[in-house]
């Protein structure tokens, strides 16, 4: 009887033991995907300014490209 509740004990601490991996794997892979979304979404800024900047310049050409041409 003694063993049979040392190793229900044991059985338990290892199911307690996989839950919390379980948890820390989930939580981990939560991390990931926001660190993931996080780095998508500067990448999108990036690509927003970059593109900005890129008509702003495009305006300013086509801006001095009359003012020639008057």
């Amino acid at each position: 009887m003694l063993k049979e509740n040392r190793h229900s004990g044991q059985e338990e601490k290892e199911d307690e033991d996989e839950e919390e991996d379980e948890e820390e794997e989930e939580e981990k892979s939560e991390d990931e995907e926001e660190d993931k979304t996080k780095k998508e979404n500067e990448e999108e800024k990036d690509e927003d300014k970059k593109e900005e900047e890129k008509e702003k310049v495009d305006k300013e050409e086509m801006d001095e490209d009359e003012k020639e041409g008057e």
